[in-house]
């Protein structure tokens, strides 16, 4: 997971090595640790005095069992861990249902990363089932979940967390995963009534057109996402115009990323049709299509015609040489080359 307080002043605490503590402006600490299973043991040990700690981040570090194990159990003996992130740990299922039975106890966690574990749809069972349960405790905002060879059993499990009442989840990553039509389907149902997230990426699937098909339903009623990231999928141009058709429904969602999805010219007027009719869409993303010039054209005809309110990637398509140099061709906001 990525740190939002880089560049902020490290002060090493006594004895130095596997802890570092990190200030905001306002003097609030944060205790990172650092380090492979042994070295997890002895930053517990120093973690253990500060009260304040409120996020512990040990990605790519290979902790195994015996300190996931200690870690975890220091983490539900802290009463102020807000963020846990343990991405590329290869923790697999069993770690993830550790990380599940961390959630029932532990009140103030609200971001857990497991990005990149190996946990399967077993783990992501483990997980929902936790989150989803009377006696959970955690309230998490943000979920991470992306390479974990997740499938449309570990979909449909966190589709059921989405469609609890009172769900807290905000933000939702599940890319670079194995989801494919019955997994979306099942997402885009528990979204289309959902109340708090407003950012979902589904990008690197295995859904196609009946997964746009999903998406499209889930926007005509969502009112409350507000950036969709569903591309390297097989949406092809029916799918793109099924999202297109559902945007200018829609009053809530700014941002479509579609890149990578076998989209040509019909998608990408569609798109054009979209932002002509939506007032809240400010972004798309159609980089890595097979969109041509009469595609181009339409996208810089729409972007013209709505003052540049919404700005579009064109990155890596099909343009012709002619129309690339013709710099008078494109708005500010249409980006077609590097």
């Amino acid at each position: 997971m990525s740190d939002p307080m880089e560049g902020n002043e490290n002060v090493a605490p006594p004895g130095g090595g596997n802890v570092v503590v990190k200030r905001e402006a306002g003097g609030k600490p944060r205790v990172k640790v650092y380090g492979l299973h042994e070295a997890v043991k002895d930053a517990i040990e120093q973690m253990s005095g500060a009260e304040d700690c409120y996020e512990i981040t040990l990605d790519g570090r290979n902790i195994g069992e015996d300190g996931l194990k200690v870690l975890l159990e220091a983490v539900a003996d802290s009463e102020n861990v807000a963020i846990l992130s343990l991405d590329d740990n290869d923790i697999g299922p069993e770690g993830a249902y550790r990380v599940a039975e961390l959630l029932r106890v532990h009140p103030k966690l609200q971001i857990v990363s497991l990005n990149g574990n190996k946990i399967g749809d077993e783990g992501a069972r483990y997980l929902a089932e936790a989150m989803g349960s009377a006696d959970c405790k955690a309230k998490l905002c943000d979920l991470y979940l992306a390479k974990n060879e997740i499938g449309d059993e570990g979909a449909k499990a966190v589709a059921d967390v989405l469609a609890t009442e009172g769900c807290s989840l905000v933000n939702v990553i599940l890319s670079r995963n194995k989801i494919g039509e019955a997994g979306m389907d099942a997402l885009c149902g528990a979204l289309a009534e959902n109340e708090s997230v407003e950012y979902i990426n589904l990008s690197l699937n295995a859904f196609g057109t009946d997964g746009a098909a999903s998406a499209a339903r889930m926007l005509e009623s969502n009112a409350t996402l507000t950036q969709l990231y569903i591309g390297g999928n097989a949406l092809g141009d029916d799918g793109c115009v099924m999202l297109a058709d559902a945007l200018k429904q829609n009053s809530t969602c700014s941002v479509l990323s579609i890149e990578g999805s076998q989209i040509g010219d019909t998608g990408a007027m569609a798109v054009a049709q979209a932002i002509k009719f939506s007032k809240v869409l400010k972004e798309v993303v159609l980089v890595a299509n097979a969109i041509k010039d009469d595609g181009a054209k339409a996208l810089a005809d729409a972007i013209t015609k709505t003052s540049g309110r919404t700005q579009v990637n064109i990155f890596c398509n099909e343009l012709s040489e002619e129309l690339l140099a013709d710099t008078s061709a494109f708005p500010a906001n249409l980006r077609c080359q590097l």
